[in-house]
């Protein structure tokens, strides 16, 4: 009985919440649907092909601009008032500044260079499909939903099973080793990876499911700039309020063998996430509501006396 309840009261909850978003999404559609009929018809020409060219390179521009922010409190230390809000106390800012340039200068090969390679044979199906809709016109909100949702849940399928990949031994030393050389990881360390780990364990699942659900231009630059942004938090070092908590991946990198996916379904499935349950990251995985730290919300345990 109160199963049947609580599923119903779910149910009705969702429902409201699709109801009021569709809502939202239809009286503010046409302004949308305005920008983005400017933007094909007189910046692209209504050229599908550069519809989709051009989402890689916005997608990656919110990267360096958000990593750039990150990087100017890396390199100097400052704000220090940001400093309060490390997830790893014990890390060092400013950070090593050869080590930093490192981590920029594959990084910025892996997204740069290496990324628009990849992303060639995967837009090129999306803009053969598009060929039979009307790309000026945007998709419904149900659509636009479905779609990131089937683009999330791919990639947590696709990042999970290709990062357990990349711990088995011989993968690992030969490649996920030179990701883990940031035990406490900072933004632009998001993409510092071998080559063929950032093409198999980060691009394909991201990319895959675009194609899976075919989605719009608009779609998938939203995926993608979610996506980057997300990647991003989960490594910046810094469990900031008012954003998603980092403390799950950020807890990998210090302990390396748990919490290895995106959403942490499959690490609940695995139990690969055992230990973190267990732990005061943990307890501090939450989105702050308030300027105060999470390490002063849940403080570490004092240490004993020996």
């Amino acid at each position: 009985m109160v199963l049947g309840t609580a599923i119903i009261v779910l149910i009705a909850l969702r429902n409201s919440f699709m109801w009021y978003m569709q809502e939202f999404w239809g009286a503010s559609k046409d302004f949308w649907q305005f920008g983005w009929t400017v933007v094909y018809k007189d910046y692209l020409g209504e050229s599908a092909i550069w519809a989709f060219v051009v989402v890689y390179p916005l997608g990656m521009l919110v990267f360096w601009l958000v990593n750039g922010l990150f990087l100017l409190v890396e390199f100097t230390g400052h704000p220090s008032v940001l400093l309060q809000y490390k997830v790893q106390s014990s890390k060092e800012v400013p950070a090593d500044t050869a080590r930093l340039l490192k981590c920029i200068k594959l990084t910025a090969f892996n997204t740069l260079v290496l990324g628009p390679m990849l992303y060639v044979p995967f837009f090129i199906p999306l803009t053969i499909w598009s060929a039979g809709s009307d790309l000026s016109e945007l998709p419904s909100f149900h659509v636009a939903i479905l779609q990131l949702a089937g683009c999330a849940i791919v990639e947590e399928i696709g990042f999970y099973y290709g990062h357990r990949l990349f711990h088995i031994p011989y993968f690992y030393k030969r490649f996920h080793k030179i990701h883990h050389e940031w035990t406490a990881p900072v933004g632009v360390s998001a993409h510092y990876c071998h080559p063929l780990e950032f093409a198999i364990s980060s691009f394909i699942p991201v990319a895959t499911g675009a194609l899976l659900t075919q989605s719009h231009a608009v779609v998938l630059l939203v995926w993608l700039i979610i996506v980057n942004l997300s990647i991003t938090i989960s490594h910046c070092g810094f469990h900031l309020p008012f954003m998603p908590s980092n403390e799950a991946h950020d807890y990998h990198h210090a302990k390396f063998n748990q919490c290895f996916g995106v959403l942490g379904i499959l690490d609940q499935l695995h139990g690969t996430h055992a230990r973190f349950v267990e732990s005061k990251e943990y307890q501090r995985h939450i989105v702050l509501t308030s300027t105060t730290p999470a390490r002063v919300l849940v403080p570490d345990e004092p240490k004993k006396c020996e």
